[in-house]
């Protein structure tokens, strides 16, 4: 079929099946990317505990980090970034007078102590939706 001989609904309709088809596969591989980081992540935990059990040493796994080229960037994962930034700075706009730079304070710590309920309540959520930390039920 000539692009130019399909009727506009069919051309929406075929593009908006196309976008669902390629965000739904994007979707499988990313939970299956994150379920193979999970997977890695509790092998990791079992080989530390069972050096720890065997030497009495704890050893510390270093992660590499594996960065991509600006030029590789996919604009989708732009935008996640951009979305998650956002949230991100929202926190810092509303802890602002204890973000230093150097400052071993804890974001806990300054929630308990350093503001009022409501801000620290709306800082807490504007860090869980950026997704930057592990949530307090997992953290380590």
């Amino acid at each position: 079929m000539n692009p130019g001989e399909i009727l506009d609904e069919e051309r929406q309709r075929i593009l908006a099946e196309g976008a669902d088809r390629v965000r739904e596969l994007w979707e499988r591989a990313q939970a299956a990317m994150y379920g193979a980081m999970r997977e890695a992540a509790d092998e990791v935990d079992r080989i530390r505990v069972e050096v720890l059990a065997m030497t009495g040493v704890e050893i510390v796994a270093e992660l590499p980090e594996k960065v991509p080229y600006v030029m590789d960037v996919p604009m989708g994962a732009l935008a996640e970034q951009a979305e998650r930034c956002t949230h991100l700075l929202a926190a810092v706009e509303l802890l602002s007078p204890h973000v230093q730079h150097g400052s071993v304070r804890t974001v806990g710590a300054v929630l308990k102590t350093g503001v009022d309920v409501p801000t620290g309540a709306m800082a807490l959520h504007w860090l869980r939706q950026s997704k930057f930390y592990a949530p307090e039920e997992v953290a380590l």
